[in-house]
């Protein structure tokens, strides 16, 4: 009887052993599993908490875009790297920013007219260097043929 109590037991302790070491392997599973599941919570709240903030901006934006519009006195020039941190992220000078928004006026009669004189005068000129290049080929060619003749 008592041979048949100790194999029992013995039994139940080698039953009980497996049962530890199966948890032992899955303990360390378990935990990094857990590790994962919360480091994807973060991410996605991070996430999440970005595109609150990205747009809450654009509606900020927008809301201003359509104040001034009403006005019909300026428009809004945004950058489209909304990403950049500013002074910190490229070395400037503190106060100094890479971007901003800029009000800029509608353009009056004189603006247009000093754009468009500027537009004339640079096509002038284009016309002659375009003479000038044309002046110094035929030259060129004309020579050439002169000292064929000696």
């Amino acid at each position: 009887m008592f041979e048949a109590l100790t194999a029992e037991l013995q039994a139940r302790d080698e039953e009980r052993g497996r049962v530890l070491r199966v948890e032992a392997q899955q303990r360390p599973s378990d935990e990094t599993k857990q590790r994962e599941a919360d480091q994807l919570l973060r991410k996605r709240l991070k996430r999440l908490e970005h595109a609150k903030t990205r747009r809450k901006r654009r509606s900020e934006r927008e809301r201003l875009a359509a104040e001034l519009a009403k006005s019909g006195t300026a428009t809004v020039v945004q950058s489209t790297r909304e990403h950049a941190s500013g002074a910190e992220a490229v070395g400037l000078e503190k106060g100094v920013t890479t971007e901003a928004n800029v009000a800029m006026p509608e353009p009056n009669e004189a603006f247009r007219s000093a754009l468009d004189w500027s537009a004339r005068a640079a096509q002038a000129l284009q016309e002659v260097r375009a003479r000038q290049l044309e002046l110094k080929d035929g030259f060129a060619t004309l020579a050439a043929s002169r000292s064929s003749w000696y």
